[in-house]
């Protein structure tokens, strides 16, 4: 069990590590959006590696790419480009906004997924490392949302 969550947890840690190492402000705000920044790159980037195997996967709980294979294809591409863009500091607070619809998008699915008795394995990692979709999947979602929420309000 413990085995099965190591690289996900090795993912947050060196997330986690990345944004303490390149805060230059220790504020809530700067946490949040290197946070944000370093989170999308590199899980964009898992995704990255095995496209048609993450979209076959995203398509199971998303419910956009459920309906539209294209989304499921460039969605991966659409996280590179918020760690980018959070990273570079452009237009955080838009940024902010898009992830929050993105995310709260996505969550519905991972909630009903959740809900569901069908065993679903979360796309998170790509097919990098496979994990079922629970309540960890959800509480990285809400921690996600907020994380944009701090952004809007400063």
């Amino acid at each position: 069990m413990i085995k099965k969550y190591t690289p996900i947890t090795l993912t947050l840690v060196l997330i986690l590590f990345l944004t303490l190492l390149f805060m230059e402000d220790a504020n809530l705000y700067s946490f949040s959006q290197l946070g944000l920044g370093f989170f999308f790159l590199i899980f964009g980037y898992f995704k990255c590696m095995d496209l048609n195997g993450f979209a076959a996967y995203f398509k199971q709980y998303d419910i956009i790419a459920n309906h539209v294979h294209a989304y499921a294809i460039i969605y991966p591409f659409i996280e590179l480009a918020l760690g980018l863009s959070y990273l570079m500091s452009f237009h955080v607070q838009t940024i902010a906004i898009i992830t929050i619809t993105i995310v709260v998008v996505r969550g519905i699915g991972i909630v009903r997924a959740a809900q569901s008795d069908k065993v679903l394995m979360c796309g998170c990692m790509g097919t990098a490392a496979m994990f079922p979709i629970n309540w960890m999947t959800i509480c990285a979602n809400i921690a996600t949302v907020g994380a944009a929420v701090i952004l809007l309000l400063e």
